[in-house]
């Protein structure tokens, strides 16, 4: 995973070959707000690959963002998002993106793919591929925020190093921004949390895989534009 973006909504699954469980673990969205009263800490530019300044955070949500990778940082009615790039090997300190949102909304996964929320997993790259389809039933039918109805499909748009090595038997699927209205509790509702929950899951075949991809509008988000650059 990007170290992936947004201090992002992440539920762990487990899968068996054909089953597995459903690990309750959950985190909200990272949404900072620009630096004003930071009471003390030191004020931190997010600095963009031309280096110019995208941002002024606080120390503590300027870690965080550089912990996970992507954020969205508030500033009054303007907000931004933005991805982590590189590190800067003279200054020694890290270089940013900050994203088109008519192209990525939410943040990045690897490879300037976007994330889309609730259909995102990230893998063990030893074991999956980007791109890569899975199919779990137990998500399917749920009732998302925006209304869209869940067709129970996952696309692998990003990896972590945390997940390096655990084999198929483990992801972490984005869900969303806070702000709006994505939370755990829908998955509660469909009674997919919790430690001895068993579900079935299949990896679809490329033909298949394929025209999931093109319904969810992969490497962008549904309505955006591939002709859009991933940067502002």
């Amino acid at each position: 995973m990007r170290q992936s973006a947004l201090f992002l909504i992440l539920v762990c699954l487990s899968f068996s070959a054909q089953a597995g469980q459903f690990l309750s673990s959950t985190y909200v969205t990272l949404e900072v707000e620009a630096a004003g009263d930071c009471k003390g800490e030191k004020v931190l530019p997010i600095t963009g690959l031309d280096n110019q300044v995208i941002a002024h955070l606080c120390a503590k949500p300027h870690s965080s963002c550089s912990i996970e990778g992507s954020c969205l940082i508030k500033n009054g009615s303007e907000t931004k998002i933005v991805a982590f790039a590189r590190m800067d090997k003279l200054t020694h300190t890290s270089r940013w993106t900050e994203l088109n949102p008519a192209r990525c909304k939410y943040g990045l996964g690897v490879k300037n793919i976007c994330l889309d929320p609730y259909y995102t997993a990230s893998a063990d790259p030893e074991v999956y591929k980007l791109g890569d389809v899975l199919f779990v039933k137990s998500l399917k039918g749920l009732q998302l925020p925006s209304g869209e109805i869940h067709t129970g499909h996952l696309i692998i748009r990003d990896f972590t190093p945390l997940l390096v090595g655990t084999g198929p038997d483990r992801l972490h699927v984005y869900t969303g921004l806070k702000s709006e209205g994505f939370n755990n509790d829908l998955l509660e509702s469909f009674d997919l949390t919790g430690n001895t929950k068993s579900f079935e899951f299949e990896k679809l075949d490329e033909k298949s895989a394929e025209k999931v991809r093109a319904a969810r509008n992969y490497p962008a988000i549904p309505g955006a534009s591939l002709s859009e650059r991933v940067e502002k």
